[in-house]
């Protein structure tokens, strides 16, 4: 199966009264291929390496059909575009079985001026009805090995798991987003 996937952005400026439309077309070719056991393989290292490096936006997300209304993640610590595809060519698979949304810092949140911020190398939302500890456990198992979070401290509002696994849930008990700041 292969699937392609395009991303426009459409940027509006206005010029002297007038709206001059400036169209920023940027295309994302990600093949999919169907395997034996049903998890797809996405990205070469290369593509990603080449995606993460130019993006313009903070992050670069894997959507998936989940939903992710309990407030759980996972933030695994990095400091390069190296550290990022380590751990989706780790992840991606397991990711993809559990059906869980995540996504992975750009260059921009790599070299970001909020340091805090800027080491948050990929961000992992656990999907409604699974098992939050299992999902840990699941991760940290791929990734036991990553060195990229060493000497990074412990972000705001999280609780170091494993690693360079972080958790946190950033949901009250009515169902309201809390920022890291405040938690």
């Amino acid at each position: 199966m292969k699937i392609l996937m395009y991303h426009f952005k459409i940027k509006v400026n206005k010029y002297k009264n007038k709206l001059k439309k400036t169209c920023i077309f940027k295309i994302i070719v990600i093949y999919l291929y169907q395997q034996t056991n049903k998890t797809p393989h996405a990205m070469t290292n290369t593509t990603l390496h080449q995606i993460l490096s130019e993006d313009k936006s903070f992050d670069f997300s894997i959507h998936s059909t989940a939903t992710s209304d309990n407030g759980m993640k996972i933030s695994i610590q990095g400091r390069s575009i190296e550290d990022v595809t380590f751990l989706y060519e780790r992840l991606n698979a397991f990711l993809s079985k559990v059906n869980a949304p995540y996504k992975m810092a750009t260059s921009r949140r790599l070299t970001a001026s909020n340091k805090e911020q800027a080491h948050k190398a990929m961000t992992i939302y656990c999907p409604d009805g699974v098992n939050f500890a299992e999902l840990c456990e699941g991760v940290y198992s791929l990734t036991a090995d990553y060195k990229g979070w060493f000497n990074t401290p412990t972000p705001n509002g999280y609780q170091h798991y494993a690693g360079g696994l972080f958790t946190r849930n950033d949901r009250d008990a009515s169902g309201n987003y809390i920022p890291a700041a405040k938690a």
